[in-house]
C-alpha cells in the first residue's frame, strides 16, 4: 500500500520529468552515411561460390568413382582409329 502512495505522490509532483532533463540527440549520429562497400562484397561471394563448387564436383566426382568400382563387370574400351 505504501509503493501505491509514493507512486501517487511522485505522479502528483510537479518537477521536470526525466525526459527533458536530457539533452536532444542528433539523429545524424546514427544513420549510416557511408555507401556500402561493393567492391569486398562481391570478391568474398566468388570465393564463397568457388568453394561451394569445389566441394560439390569432389563429391560428385567421388560418388562416380564409387560407382565405378561397384560395377562387377569388365569394361573394355576399344579406341578404333
Amino acid at each position: 500500500m505504501d509503493v501505491a502512495c509514493w507512486m501517487r505522490e511522485m505522479a502528483s509532483r510537479g518537477g521536470p520529468s526525466l525526459e527533458a532533463s536530457l539533452p536532444p540527440v542528433s539523429m545524424a549520429r546514427y544513420i549510416d552515411i557511408e555507401a556500402p562497400r561493393q567492391a569486398g562484397g562481391i570478391g568474398y561471394q566468388a570465393l564463397a561460390l568457388t568453394v561451394l563448387l569445389s566441394a560439390y564436383f569432389q563429391y560428385y566426382f567421388l560418388d562416380v568413382l564409387v560407382q565405378i568400382e561397384t560395377i562387377r563387370s569388365i569394361i573394355v574400351f576399344v579406341f578404333t582409329g
